[in-house]
């Protein structure tokens, strides 16, 4: 089966369309607030809707489900689609609402579209969608409108209950280790706070590897089964990031093929210490402990602005340029040291102001402050 790089040339098009089977693998920042990354997920996805159009497509996305719930929710977005399966499960979480009425997940739809004007600060600010689902809902959004002009049969990625349980054990750990290293960080202790963050993202990693065996199975099994149409079809997988050995996996399990073709697009580099982490525990060849410091004062420094982005209102702009900022922000701390990074733990100095000086000084753009107007030194 061959490997290539997604193109926008006519030729490709004709290239993929002679293909019995094109299994596209679309890597995205999948983070809650990511709403800068959704038009390319929706443009690549509309390619090959065009490119398949009279075959069968089918579109794939991860859920944390058993393959029982998986296949139920399956039933449920072809009946009633995306953005109302997400809305029911949002009202199911609301104490006192077990089972959402229509009238009910109409009013939410409403009151987000038309009171909120699908602005995420005002959804917040009105407790219409919870931050975590932000980007869920503008996804499925775009996914119901593609579906009125295109056919596409959906598959949800599902786990036996042994990965499950396994999964849960997994992630405590993580939190467990998270949590650690935050208080650790607190407190002045460098050296602990460093050790905790690499047990954390090990432990991480394992959830991962854990769920990657299933999906490299189940996602090399529906390439297969496209070969038995009469026409060939098209999988569009959904994958994070760092998820992409998963789709490499599965190109070389697949028998050799010239009826399959395989691409992969990847998502802009953000948070790029995170690959460098993840390249180590593969391969065994750890990253360095610059490179772990490095990923942990991003996610503390983006927990910051984001905090500070709904307190300013600027919230909305940070979403819409998500990708640009997190960009920003693994720049900036891909250039500071080891040693830096110890004296900013002691000294209990406030990474994100540290940050924006750093930015300052580098010129690195889009400028932290756009979205960060309650910071000191403003």
């Amino acid at each position: 089966m061959s490997q290539e790089k997604l193109t926008n040339s006519d030729g490709d098009k004709e290239h993929e369309a002679k293909a019995k089977v094109l299994f596209t693998a679309h890597g995205y920042d999948h983070s809650s607030l990511n709403l800068q990354g959704i038009p390319g997920v929706l443009d690549v996805f509309t390619r090959h809707l065009e490119i398949h159009e009279g075959k069968k497509v089918l579109y794939i996305e991860s859920a944390e489900d058993s393959t029982e719930d998986a296949t139920e929710r399956v039933r449920r977005v072809n009946s009633q689609g995306f953005r109302r399966v997400l809305l029911k499960s949002i009202l199911s979480d609301i104490p006192g609402i077990f089972d959402p009425s229509d009238n009910q997940i109409e009013d939410l739809s409403y009151r987000i579209e038309h009171v909120a004007n699908n602005d995420v600060k005002k959804i917040l600010d009105l407790e219409l969608l919870p931050l975590d689902q932000i980007q869920p809902y503008f996804l499925d959004m775009g996914l119901d409108q593609l579906r009125e002009k295109y056919n596409f049969d959906l598959v949800f990625e599902g786990h036996s209950q042994e990965v499950l349980r396994k999964g849960e054990i997994l992630s405590f750990q993580f939190s467990r280790f998270a949590s650690e290293a935050r208080e650790e960080w607190n407190r002045g202790r460098f050296n602990n706070s460093l050790s905790a963050v690499k047990k954390a993202l090990y432990w991480t990693h394992q959830d991962d590897i854990l769920r990657e065996q299933d999906m490299t199975e189940q996602l090399g099994n529906i390439a297969k089964s496209l070969l038995g149409e009469e026409k060939g079809g098209s999988l569009f997988a959904l994958v994070g990031r760092l998820h992409i050995p998963v789709i490499e996996a599965v190109n070389r399990n697949l028998e050799p093929s010239a009826s399959i073709r395989y691409r992969t697009n990847e998502a802009p580099n953000e948070r790029f210490q995170d690959g460098k982490i993840d390249a180590g525990l593969r391969s065994g060849d750890l990253a360095s402990d610059e490179d772990y410091m490095q990923s942990y004062m991003v996610i503390r420094v983006w927990d910051e602005l984001e905090q500070n982005s709904i307190k300013s209102g600027t919230i909305s702009t940070l979403a819409n340029n998500h990708e640009s900022y997190s960009n920003a922000i693994s720049t900036i701390a891909s250039g500071i040291s080891l040693a830096m990074g110890r004296k900013l733990c002691v000294r209990h100095a406030p990474l994100l102001d540290f940050f924006l000086k750093q930015q300052a000084d580098l010129d690195i753009q889009p400028s932290l402050r756009e979205v960060c107007r309650m910071t000191k030194g403003r």
